[in-house]
């Protein structure tokens, strides 16, 4: 699709934002715009600002990856009914994650572009899968709710050249990632694994890829608040209200804390400020639902729920003996 021109005299990002959507718009395609949504405050407030500005033809892409927290597809679908959009549940099979995320946790060489390769790959192939779909579909935005935090550890761009650049020295960044997979003996032997890689770099002119939050005010409580009058929006957290809760996440980080503790990905150096980084959160109120990923953050202790995904995921070895460590 062409590329949508902003004004240089701008320094509105909001008003740049939807200018690029009303620049791409296509009204023979059977959405305007898909969403990558889990039902959480950012992928829901995100759909209720395009519909509020543009009333927009949106339909929702759910990605479930077997390792989600219990009752997510049921949140996801109550939360679409209430926004009344389309929701398409994607489920790839169970096996193909498996030796995906067996691979992001156990490479050496990825924790050279992330620490956390988990979840850095993970949310990209979620991004990926959505874009294929908008491709098949003729939809040409797929949006994702990524904070300024997630993106740029929460300094956004200053103006819209700033921004421009950014977005392209993160592609390039990010292909120069596909050469480095490319030259693993895990991607050259491994047919899934070379075929989950080459979908996750996976570039196509058809679709545009967007991350609204570097555009759209983000202020947490504002979000809360308007999802909580607007739709009764309530999160996901068990036993957590609106105003201490703050963000979820998938089963497999607690795993992920605990191998990368024992196995040594985590240098010697940042010990110190993992623990005191752990205690805050425990301190903080949006934190206390999550009891047991703090613990295995602070003391990598495997908790039964934690051997169980070791075991699913052909780990346990490693959770028992520490693997061996590997600098890098």
């Amino acid at each position: 699709m062409p590329q949508a021109t902003v004004p240089d005299n701008t320094e509105n990002f909001e008003e740049a934002f939807y200018t690029i959507l009303a620049d791409g718009h296509d009204p023979t395609s059977s959405y305007d715009y898909l969403v990558l949504f889990s039902g959480g405050k950012d992928s829901m407030y995100m759909v209720h600002k395009l519909k509020e500005a543009r009333g927009a033809r949106i339909c929702l892409f759910t990605v479930d990856n077997w390792f989600e927290e219990d009752g997510f597809l049921d949140h996801a679908r109550e939360n679409a009914g209430k926004l009344g959009c389309d929701l398409y549940v994607f489920q790839p099979p169970a096996e193909r994650f498996i030796r995906f995320y067996r691979f992001l946790i156990t490479e050496p060489a990825l924790r050279k572009i992330d620490t956390n390769p988990l979840c850095f790959f993970c949310a990209r192939y979620f991004m990926a899968l959505g874009v294929s779909f908008a491709e098949k579909m003729g939809i040409p935005f797929v949006l994702y709710g990524a904070t300024p935090e997630q993106i740029n550890r929460g300094e956004k761009p200053g103006t819209l050249r700033e921004l421009s650049i950014f977005e392209m020295v993160s592609k390039r960044s990010f292909m120069g990632y596909y050469a480095t997979i490319q030259a693993l003996p895990a991607y050259q032997n491994d047919p899934v694994i070379k075929d989950v890689v080459d979908a996750v770099f996976h570039h196509t002119r058809a679709v545009r890829l967007m991350f609204p939050y570097q555009y759209l005010p983000y202020h947490v409580d504002a979000i809360k608040q308007t999802l909580s009058d607007a739709y009764g929006w309530r999160n996901p957290a068990a036993g957590v209200n609106n105003d201490e809760y703050l963000t979820s996440g998938c089963k497999l980080v607690r795993l992920f804390g605990v191998l990368a503790r024992k196995a040594g990905f985590i240098p010697h150096e940042q010990e110190q400020f993992r623990k005191d980084y752990a205690s805050g959160m425990v301190a903080h109120a949006a934190y206390r639902y999550n009891q047991d990923l703090l613990e295995s953050i602070m003391n990598a202790e495997a908790t039964p729920e934690v051997v169980v995904l070791a075991e699913k995921l052909g780990l346990k070895e490693q959770l028992i003996d520490g693997g061996t460590r590997q600098d890098g």
